[in-house]
């Protein structure tokens, strides 16, 4: 058994270690967590605790920034840096030693490994953490990782949830609930205004006049969601503006780690930082009092017709105004800006992925895993059309055969994890890829950026 540090935080979640480590008895097990119970924090380190030497627990979160600053977290509780016994790897990025035993990493990186290695040798753990997001990657991995405990009994499987999801409810039997802790959070609408000309204020001034209605902003920490980067630079540029003073912290994937650990550490005091739907669900600024929220998010989106993934801004779900909302009342009372009209109306919750997603990838992912789609565990089956028109492309490009079995240039392309198409086209006009082509295409196609 590993020794850890006995000086874990005091969370709702602590109350119930007995009966989780009991649960992990026979799993899988589905641990639904209210947001502010500690399930990312504490669930982690008491299966690590668990396990015998030599073998590792992964741990998979659904966004890049969202496991860096996790593996970051977990160190420091156990007193160490990344890279000791927590360690991360991400796309772009690998943060592991020799005593690395638990590991950090998203699902993209997670469906490479099982491809690798079906029967994930000296892992004795698998967590999905946040499973209600329903990625299509989520949803593939497990869908794969069921089947590994077939063959490996002994592999436990822990999903973890903010929300409850039906699907899981009736797929896994082994549940286990732990009540968050939130405050009190009060609302406030702020719609956007017309200027003269009738167009409506751009999101960084409808950002500045919600701040101005509230005197106590520059004393607070305010986390302020926008749909992207675009969005975070405009509104950073009229902030200092105004108030050049003021402490503006960037959380997105393109600034440095240090700004990144900055806008997370409570010990920079009054800030505000400025996010995207990153913050929603994945990470835990502890000190945030005051949320600005746009209601928007910038979601991938697979047009059928002509084959290309753009990112589109739309309005987010209900649930997800709410998840934002409770962000504000981590540590006392705290209040909600949100600029929209409160008769704007809302989705329930974001639809799974797999309904409106590029279907290449996942259909290469299942013939080089080797199991019909139709016999593996889903929480949603893939549509059959979908399926069969993504399996007619990858047989054109050479990357499946006939039959529908792998082919070896598949074979290759399902290696790198990049997209079938960017893959297909360099090994088909270069036989070898070369190295800056090979960056290329993981840059653009190895796991769509969440943040």
């Amino acid at each position: 058994m590993t020794n850890l540090l006995p000086s874990l935080p005091e969370l709702p979640l602590s109350a119930l270690r007995d009966e989780f480590v009991a649960a992990l008895a026979q799993t899988p097990l589905l641990l639904e967590a209210e947001p502010g119970a500690g399930k990312s924090t504490l669930a982690p380190l008491w299966v690590l605790q668990q396990v015998a030497e030599g073998q590792q627990v992964w741990l998979v979160q659904p966004r890049v920034l969202a496991a860096q600053a996790l593996a970051q977290r977990l160190a420091q509780l156990l007193g160490e840096q990344p890279g000791q016994r927590v360690g991360y790897q991400v796309p772009y990025d690998s943060c592991m030693g020799p005593d690395t035993r638990l590991v950090l990493m998203t699902p993209g990186v997670l469906l490479q490994h099982l491809l690798q290695n079906s029967t994930l040798d000296a892992v004795a753990c698998v967590m999905l953490d946040e499973i209600h997001e329903r990625s299509v990657n989520q949803d593939l991995a497990w869908a794969f990782l069921q089947e590994v405990q077939i063959l490996r009994e002994d592999l436990q499987l822990v999903l973890m949830s903010a929300t409850p999801d039906p699907a899981l409810q009736q797929q896994i039997s082994n549940r286990l609930f732990a009540p968050g802790r939130c405050f009190p959070v009060t609302v406030q609408h702020q719609p956007a205004k017309q200027n003269a000309r009738g167009f409506a204020e751009k999101v960084e001034e409808q950002l500045l006049r919600a701040l101005q209605s509230y005197p106590a902003w520059q004393s607070a920490c305010c986390l302020v969601f926008l749909p992207g980067w675009r969005e975070i630079e405009d509104c950073a540029q009229l902030i200092t503006q105004h108030f050049p003073t003021h402490k503006i912290c960037r959380l997105h994937s393109r600034v440095n780690a240090r700004e990144q650990l900055q806008a997370l550490d409570p010990a920079q005091g009054a800030r505000i930082i400025l996010a995207t739907n990153i913050a929603e669900t994945s990470l835990t600024i502890a000190d945030v009092t005051l949320v600005i929220d746009s209601g928007l998010a910038r979601r991938a989106d697979y047009e059928q017709r002509t084959g290309i993934t753009r990112l589109k801004t739309a309005r987010i779900s209900m649930a997800s105004a709410e998840q934002r909302r409770g962000r504000a009342g981590r540590v006392q009372a705290g209040h909600c800006i949100r600029l929209w009209s409160q008769d704007q109306p809302l989705a329930a919750a974001d639809l799974p992925e797999i309904r409106a997603t590029d279907y290449l990838p996942l259909t290469l992912r299942i013939a080089h895993w080797g199991s019909p789609a139709d016999a593996l565990p889903w929480l949603e089956p893939p549509n059959k059309l979908a399926l069969d028109f993504a399996q007619q492309q990858l047989q054109k490009m050479q990357l499946l055969n006939t039959q529908g079995a792998i082919t070896t240039p598949g074979e290759k392309v399902a290696a790198l994890g990049t997209h079938p198409r960017i893959a297909a086209f360099l090994l088909l006009h270069n036989h070898v890829i070369p190295t800056e082509a090979l960056l290329l295409a993981l840059a653009l196609h190895f796991e769509w950026p969440g943040e």
